[in-house]
């Protein structure tokens, strides 16, 4: 990392990071001149600084072009014509639902998750979403969380990002029912990523609308709310008519898997009557295959070690 050096009201030279004056700089700049921030959410629907959403957008076209350059479809006509008609719908709404997973790994993943939190292997955030239990370091004690990603399944989520793809971070969690009134996850949000990151969900229990499943405003929807200027989950009042119209509920048996981008408007819910179990990656577009790059990172990615996201998506 780049240093500079500056002087201190007392008068000595001190060593300050570069990156926290850059920091400061856009602080400031946002509190000076808030059109700033508006046109970030305008062009790319979050609030992070412009330099990480070109960064992140030139990455991406780099991914797809070298993707495209050694991309092979399926000789199985079938296969193929199965991966192609879930890309349409995924690019069309911005999500789609994918074809569930192996009945007996669902299971056994659904029996550790079950274990695992018995035993107290989990955090909450108090005060905020002690509805939302999450397990500790899924990747340790779910080793087979992995397999999830099949040969079918990846080959849908390259088709959809054009390019490879490779496991920011991931993390179990239970969602059980609460009093408290929706906060956080709970509320209608889109995350604040920049261009590129998908998410990836796997439902380890059976998820209606009374038992948690996901809500998501498809990309239509998504894209108005943002033309009217919809952005903060906590102020979003003068958007309740629209926010609470038009979404889907995305219900399912134990194995059912949905990939969504991450900037479509969606929300939590807590459950009314018993618990949902859910496995969520977070996915980024990579220039190498998902699985070489798990194999050296492997446990590293349990998102308690992860953090949000990356300001340079070309880490690790």
């Amino acid at each position: 990392m780049k240093r500079v050096v500056r002087m201190t009201r007392q008068g000595k030279m001190k060593d300050v990071p570069q990156i926290h004056m850059l920091r400061t700089l856009y602080q400031w700049l946002n509190n000076r001149f808030p059109i700033l921030l508006r046109l970030r959410r305008k062009v790319f629907f979050n609030a992070q600084p412009i330099r990480v959403n070109v960064r992140y957008w030139l990455f991406y076209q780099r991914c797809r072009r070298a993707f495209a350059c050694r991309w092979l479809r399926s000789t199985d006509r079938l296969l193929q014509g199965k991966i192609d008609e879930k890309v349409r719908q995924f690019h069309t709404d911005g999500y789609v639902v994918l074809p569930h997973q192996d009945p007996a790994l669902i299971a056994s993943l659904a029996s550790q998750c079950e274990k695992i939190i018995g035993e107290g292997k989990t955090s909450i955030t108090p005060g905020l979403e002690e509805w939302l239990v999450h397990v500790q370091q899924c990747l340790n004690y779910m080793p087979d969380l992995a397999s999830l990603l099949n040969p079918e399944l990846a080959a849908i989520i390259e088709g959809c990002f054009e390019s490879h793809f490779k496991i920011y971070s991931v993390t179990t969690y239970r969602l059980v029912p609460t009093n408290s009134a929706p906060q956080a996850s709970g509320l209608w949000h889109a995350d604040n990523f920049p261009p590129g990151p998908l998410k990836l969900m796997v439902y380890l229990t059976p998820s209606d609308q009374r038992s948690g499943a996901l809500k998501v405003h498809p990309r239509a929807g998504s894209k108005k709310l943002a033309r009217l200027g919809f952005f903060d989950r906590f102020n979003a009042d003068k958007f309740a008519v629209d926010l609470n119209s038009g979404w889907q509920v995305i219900e399912g048996p134990a194995g059912t898997t949905i990939l969504f981008d991450a900037h479509l408007i969606h929300r939590a819910t807590p459950p009314e009557r018993g618990v949902r179990d859910v496995v969520s990656f977070t996915l980024l577009p990579s220039t190498e295959p998902w699985d070489r790059h798990f194999k050296r990172v492997g446990h590293r990615l349990c998102q308690e070690y992860r953090g949000f996201i990356p300001e340079d998506p070309r880490l690790d």
